[in-house]
């Protein structure tokens, strides 16, 4: 029977039913339905207390796909939330991809927990949290320590990314394996280097040890100070000297954190010294670089996101605290987070720092109008998990729309209003670093037979490109065999592979200047129909920004 699916995006139900012979049968599915062409999308963040107006242009979109909404924060608990669900749709692939659900999940259990309530989430809590529990420790190699992907010695700075992860989470999950928690912690402290740092064990892995030795020597003594795992002696002096010496926001945040656990006399001075690096805006900019090797943005909000736990716990700079916030939530890139995995968990870890029971739970109302027409009018009690969200879909088509946003009682309040569209055309980053191309062998093929879709994916410029991944979109009606892609991980053409609903993620642990990469994959014809690919893209892991797109493909699947 032939399904037609019209032009609008979300949830369809089809249902079938059968009677004869005195007997019935019916069956039930939810489909989604994913919009043709490529994504477009629009975002704004910041803090509402007045008025704010945004100019909104969407161009090109095409028919049933475009959506808008404005979300009201009126609580930490509803910001982190909504930070939880954008990072459950990135791919989950390696350690910290992984670490992308399970972690969020833990910030916002433990507020809960620290509120007195279930926020109707406790029945699900202990399942979600087993199932991120059970994927993390796969990565968990001989040595002890954790890797990308579950291979090799042991990546040191992911190992104590690890070891913060779990720690944190023995408080809302009592089946952390204490045994598994300290040997990671034996290979932290057997690769000290007796001189305030630690040697690197293995190559590099979505930027995990590619940091500058200072860099990652901080954010690891950190993490074991923190944990409890390690007290005087030359790291923490050389956690001194950088807290004396540095003018790196971001190394000299580490620094404050750690010696609040060992000497809150030297952490207090080096808290000043972190204060004054404040920019007008609430900003700490002038970081080198992260643990992960961030840039730009996704810099900006690590960095930021320690300097507010640390200036806070110091208790003794609340108006850069305040400030800070106020800049971390507009820093927000709507349902997409604050950019990369690890931006995201630094800016919930700090906005989790911040919240008491009860935070913000203050009444209040806004109005939205488009083009000089009032579009909604929200209100919320302080109490809502989830924030409050108006729906804008209706208002924003396509062309120039000028949005204003009024606050009509109650305190200030964290926004995000954001528009999506698709059109037919990609927009590929102008410095996307990566080129993808990709092709099927025949547009129409019979069902039961294999169709061939090849990707080249090509490093055309003169450095590293770090991590990259591939997302290679298939037309409903195949499957990829995984025997191939297993096999094309055995001979190490890629470092792994990932599987879903119409698509395969592949990744690398990154590509030198000038490489490609061919990838093969004939794919299994199943559900006879016309079905038109998602679009494919490729980007390195930690700058999803500078993506790559390629055009999409329709296959004839006969009968």
């Amino acid at each position: 029977m032939p399904i037609v699916v019209p032009d609008r995006i979300g949830e369809a139900e089809v249902r079938v039913s059968a009677v004869g012979g005195g007997l019935t049968d019916a069956m039930e599915r939810t489909l989604s339905i994913v919009p043709r062409g490529f994504p477009h999308r629009w975002t704004a963040s910041g803090q509402l207390d007045g008025r704010a107006t945004h100019k909104v242009t969407i161009d090109g979109a095409l028919p049933g796909g475009t959506t808008g909404r404005l979300h009201l924060f009126p609580n930490r608990l509803s910001t982190l939330m909504d930070g939880m669900a954008s990072m459950v749709r990135i791919p989950r692939g390696c350690f910290e991809q992984t670490s992308s659900s399970n972690y969020p999940n833990i910030l916002v259990l433990r507020h809960l927990d620290r509120a007195g309530s279930d926020a109707g989430l406790a029945v699900d809590r202990t399942a979600a949290l087993r199932t991120g529990y059970q994927r993390l420790i796969g990565f968990q190699v001989e040595s002890g320590g954790f890797e990308t992907f579950g291979r090799g010695p042991g990546k040191v700075a992911l190992s104590a990314y690890g070891l913060l992860q779990f720690t944190d989470m023995v408080s809302v999950f009592p089946e952390v394996d204490a045994d598994m928690i300290s040997e990671n912690v034996d290979f932290l402290l057997s690769v000290r280097d007796g001189s305030g740092g630690y040697r690197m064990t293995s190559a590099p892995s979505h930027r995990w040890g590619a940091a500058p030795k200072p860099v990652t020597d901080a954010f690891i003594t950190w993490v074991l100070v923190q944990t409890g795992h390690l007290g005087a002696g030359p790291e923490v002096d050389r956690a001194l000297q950088a807290a004396a010496a540095t003018t790196d926001p971001y190394v000299l945040a580490l620094s404050v954190l750690t010696l609040q656990h060992v000497d809150p006399g030297a952490a207090q001075r080096a808290a000043v010294r972190l204060a004054a690096l404040q920019a007008d805006d609430g900003s700490f900019p002038g970081a080198a670089t992260s643990v992960v090797r961030a840039a730009g943005a996704n810099l900006l909000v690590e960095t930021g996101a320690l300097a507010i736990v640390a200036l806070h716990r110091g208790k003794a700079h609340v108006p850069e605290v305040t400030q800070a916030v106020r800049w971390l939530v507009a820093a927000r890139r709507g349902r997409r987070g604050w950019g990369s995995t690890q931006a995201t968990v630094m800016a919930l870890k700090a906005l989790d720092a911040l919240a008491e029971p009860g935070d913000g739970q203050t009444m209040g109302s806004a109005e939205v109008w488009v083009d000089g027409t009032r579009a909604d009018t929200v209100a919320w009690t302080g109490a809502e998990v989830g924030g409050v969200i108006a729906d804008l879909g209706d208002w924003l088509t396509p062309g120039s729309h000028d949005v204003e946003l009024r606050l009509r009682s109650g305190d200030s309040v964290p926004y995000s209003l954001e528009a999506s569209w698709r059109r037919e055309t990609p927009q590929s980053a102008l410095d996307a670093p990566l080129r993808l191309r990709t092709s099927m062998a025949v547009s129409r093929v019979a069902l039961g037979e294999t169709v061939r879709l090849t990707a080249v994916l090509t490093n055309p410029g003169d450095t590293d490109v770090a991590s990259p991944i591939a997302r290679l979109g298939l037309p409903a009606g195949v499957r990829a065999e995984t025997w191939q892609l297993e096999a094309l991980r055995d001979e190490g053409v890629l470092a792994f592979f990932e599987t879903g609903p119409r698509e395969v993620t592949l990744y690398w642990e990154g590509f030198g200047p000038g490489q490609t990469t061919e990838i093969a994959l004939d794919l299994v014809t199943e559900v006879p129909g016309t079905f038109t690919a998602p679009a494919s893209s490729a980007y390195p892991y930690y700058d999803d920004d500078a993506k790559s797109w390629v055009a999409v493909a329709t296959l004839d699947i006969r009968p």
